[in-house]
């Protein structure tokens, strides 16, 4: 009795991987639905000129130090800045 369990257990397990085998490992056909697009970049190599980068950099400095509710610069920024840093 316990020999015929043992032989359906391993008759059992014997189809088990071959199922495995056949259909898990089978190469399926790409087709257009399930493929994976990736996404094409175009670099454009842009050359900016002394003018532009150095307007950008001063609006970049605008902005970063102004202040939004009156839309300057502080008169007194630069005093205000050290006694920040002072203050750390």
């Amino acid at each position: 009795m316990k020999k015929n369990i043992t032989s359906v257990l391993t008759l059992g397990l014997c189809v088990f991987m071959l199922w495995v085998v056949i259909f898990h490992f089978q190469k399926k056909p790409i087709n257009s639905s399930n493929r994976l697009t990736i996404p094409q970049f175009e670099i454009k190599e842009e050359r900016f000129s002394k003018e532009t980068t150095q307007k950008g950099r001063a609006e970049y400095f605008f902005k970063m130090l102004r202040d939004p509710s009156i839309d300057q610069i502080p008169r007194d920024i630069y005093s205000k800045e050290r006694q920040f840093v002072e203050s750390l």
